[in-house]
């Protein structure tokens, strides 16, 4: 069920922080379901401070950037506050993925959590959209050829260690 005040879209839900080479992946293959399907690529990301994640690889305004030279058609950033920190994960699901952000079809990556503390997982995320009729596709990770995942935190321990040339590999761009 679409609210009028969503744009039916395929959305694509992460922080993107970096939209590093894992990100552009998942981007990738949101893409290609909207074009499939003949939907908008929606990105929904979050602003402000998020989860701890400490120093940050790029301002909303960079991300947005890098987002849209991705593919993504639109961006959406929540403003992580005290009201979405705190909201429900049922509650996000239908008043942002669904109403405010049309979802038709949702993409994301396998550790994607949302909701109050984080509770609510791919798993339920999965469930919700099914019992909506939304189609919705977990992307594996990205993952390095010793087995580890590529991550934001991965691409801000090179930096800290001075390792630029691993950054920008990670990053897939210049850092």
């Amino acid at each position: 069920m679409i609210s009028d005040h969503g744009v039916p879209s395929v959305v694509c839900l992460g922080f993107f922080d970096g939209v590093h080479i894992g990100h552009r992946q998942l981007i990738r293959i949101a893409r290609q379901i909207a074009d499939a399907e003949g939907l908008s690529l929606c990105v929904h990301t979050l602003d402000g401070e998020v989860f701890g994640k400490g120093r940050l690889l790029t301002t909303l305004d960079e991300r947005t950037r890098l987002l849209l030279a991705c593919g993504a058609d639109r961006v959406e950033a929540s403003t992580f506050d005290d009201a979405l920190r705190h909201m429900p994960g049922d509650r996000f699901f239908e008043e942002i993925i669904v109403g405010q952000l049309g979802a038709r079809h949702v993409v994301c990556g396998p550790d994607y959590r949302f909701g109050y503390q984080g509770k609510w997982g791919v798993g339920e995320l999965a469930d919700m959209c099914r019992k909506d009729g939304i189609g919705c596709t977990v992307v594996p990770p990205v993952t390095l050829p010793d087995g580890r995942k590529i991550s934001s935190t991965l691409i801000r321990k090179a930096l800290e260690e001075g390792d630029r040339d691993t950054a920008a590999r990670l990053l897939g761009r210049e850092v």
